[in-house]
């Protein structure tokens, strides 16, 4: 090889190298950001799932709780009207005792274990003594492991100022150093007197559902979330903490407002009935590694490749005259393979053009045969051969209306699909398709109910497309619906009334016409109708299987109603049938305004 031509090949792969180190780093970091801000938005969508998840928690266990209130209440007014008796204590001083009935609470547990056997959690009752409240009965267990009789009720507490205005309390409360989802009745004697108090409890530590939600909210490697108390005490953390020195240091940090370590992304949300805050950190130097092991994956494998290619040119470089050759040779074939593409295309088009005549022909000729061959046979009596031909017939008819559906799209979509307008009697219009479709209506064992408002009058349209539109709802309304009822409804809406087409704007300065298909099928869902309208769409495969069709109906009936100044809406629940509205002027334009129908249109948002 020339020397030059080495040095300038050498010259011209470092330059390479130098530009790809820099596109390197300048990807890491846009990479880097990318998924710092993917992250952060994880971070937020979970911080929203907790926080859900402990509303759906508080809900539930309240209801529990104040279903586990009432039993115990219940259970008690069992046993007797709650009262107090006076005795003297081993000490000598004057001693409240609660009993129900004849039953004495203090010693007698049978109340607080049913309705811990009953409902879980824990229950307890409180016996007024002085100005304090002290449990006699309970299922807690203290720190030596008996039950925690003979403790009273914390005066601090917001159970306990509820209690004294003579109120239930429920809510969070700490109860023997855990946070527990309590509720707090008071108990009166018969003179309206509070004497007692009703306590049942579910401890907090012990909600599986928080702490899933909370181990589900891990955020690349060694980020975490924490669940906080009202006096930020860590209630619930997940399992992947780096080190729980560090995490004490942010809590301690966020709670004071402080700045946090540069390291971590805290962030911070309140569950205001608790007044618990959920703490999620995502440890920055995790998006570096997350994106320097991408990086690393792409030009590991590229810096081979780029050696590679260095090698190679070096044994090509002497050859590169003759190369050059080839590449005019190339260059002369790719002009020619351009041309055949182009001719081709012009062919396509050709072709689209004439296949309109070229299949419906011989199709409608298949028809027509069929058709002299069943009456010819019906003639000769072999009937036998009439459901095979019949078969025939029908397969026809089923591929000339995809044909016609395939070319109708081409032409929309090519843009020269062509209307005829002219003046349509809205009600013999209805009449007509409801005579057309009836058939099909009665072979799945519905009923077809028509409801025309005297004032439709007529419209100007293109009375073939409208017709075809409503065909193709009513027959989808018909596959989709077993021994249900169909019904078409037309209404003129006037143009302070067309307010809630899907183009109101516009449609505010016309007059309306509004055909409405109404089923009682099958429905369906919001992802399903996301679809409805898209070419060769169907709802779902299943339904694809049963139903049959080709997704081309919906599709070129919205596409109609849209060249003709119109559009095709759908409200539907599974299960609960569809309705399709078919909306359009009154007075349609000569010639639809440009633009007015887009080479794809997506269906409108939910």
């Amino acid at each position: 090889m020339h020397s030059s031509l080495r040095t300038k090949v050498v010259l011209w792969f470092l330059f390479v190298a130098i530009v790809v180190g820099f596109a390197g780093y300048i990807g890491f970091r846009r990479l880097a950001d990318y998924i710092l801000r993917q992250a952060s938005a994880q971070m937020d969508a979970k911080l929203d799932h907790v926080i859900d998840v402990l509303g759906t928690t508080n809900s539930t266990y309240l209801n529990l709780v104040h279903s586990s209130i009432a039993l115990l209440r219940m259970l008690g007014r069992e046993k007797g009207v709650p009262h107090l008796e006076w005795t003297v204590n081993s000490s000598g001083s004057p001693e409240a005792v609660l009993y129900f009935g004849a039953t004495p609470v203090a010693g007698d547990d049978t109340l607080v274990d049913t309705v811990q056997e009953l409902m879980g959690g824990t229950a307890g009752i409180f016996v007024k003594q002085g100005e304090s409240f002290l449990r006699v009965s309970t299922n807690l267990l203290g720190f030596d492991g008996s039950r925690a009789v003979g403790r009273v009720l914390d005066a601090n507490d917001a159970a306990f100022a509820a209690i004294r205005r003579g109120e239930s309390y429920f809510g969070v409360a700490e109860i023997l150093g855990q946070p527990y989802i309590t509720g707090y009745e008071p108990i009166h004697s018969s003179n309206g007197e509070t004497i007692g108090v009703f306590y049942v409890g579910f401890p907090l530590a012990s909600l599986s559902e928080i702490k899933e939600a909370m181990n589900e909210g891990r955020t690349l490697s060694n980020g975490f979330f924490a669940l906080l108390d009202h006096e930020n005490r860590i209630v619930f953390r997940t399992e992947n903490v780096r080190d729980p020195i560090e995490l004490e240091t942010i809590v301690s940090a966020a709670e004071q407002h402080r700045p946090i370590d540069r390291r971590w992304l805290v962030k911070l949300k309140t569950f205001v009935p608790w007044d618990y805050d959920v703490l999620a950190a995502l440890y920055l130097p995790d998006v570096s590694k997350e994106a320097f092991a991408i990086i690393w994956q792409f030009y590991g494998i590229g810096s081979v490749i780029f050696i590679g290619v260095l090698v190679v040119s070096f044994l090509l470089a002497s050859r590169l005259s003759e190369a050059l050759g080839d590449a005019e040779m190339s260059r002369r074939e790719a002009l020619e393979a351009r041309d055949a593409a182009q001719a081709a295309n012009r062919t396509k088009s050709t072709f689209l053009a004439n296949m309109s005549h070229e299949l419906r022909t011989p199709m409608n000729a298949i028809l027509g045969y069929s058709e002299m061959l069943i009456d010819e046979a019906e003639d000769l009596n072999v009937k036998q051969l009439t459901p095979d031909l019949n078969k025939i017939r029908h397969a026809g008819r089923h591929l000339l209306s995809l044909i016609n559906d395939i070319l109708d799209l081409s032409k929309i979509e090519a843009g020269k699909m062509t209307l005829f307008v002219e003046e349509i009697d809205v009600a013999n219009l209805v009449s007509e398709v409801a005579t057309t479709i009836q058939p099909l209506i009665e072979s799945n064992f519905n009923k077809l109910e028509l409801n025309v408002a005297p004032d439709c009058g007529q419209i100007r349209a293109d009375l073939v497309k409208v017709r075809q539109t409503l065909l193709n709802l009513l027959g989808n309304a018909t596959k989709f619906t077993e021994r249900g009822r169909i019904t078409l409804s037309v209404r003129r809406i006037e143009p302070n009334l067309a307010s809630d087409s899907a183009n109101s704007a516009a449609h505010n300065s016309a007059e309306r016409i509004q055909f409405s298909i109404e089923d009682t099928g099958i429905g369906m869902t919001p992802e399903q109708q996301g679809t409805l309208f898209q070419p060769f769409s169907q709802t779902d495969t299943s339904t694809t299987r049963k139903y049959g069709g080709t997704g081309l109906g919906l599709a070129i009936s919205r596409r109609f109603c849209q060249l003709m100044g119109g559009d095709i809406s759908v409200t539907s629940a599974a299960g609960q049938g569809s309705t399709f509205t078919v909306d359009l002027p009154v007075k349609m334009a000569e010639t639809p305004s440009e633009g007015a129908l887009p080479a794809r249109q997506e269906p409108p948002g939910d």
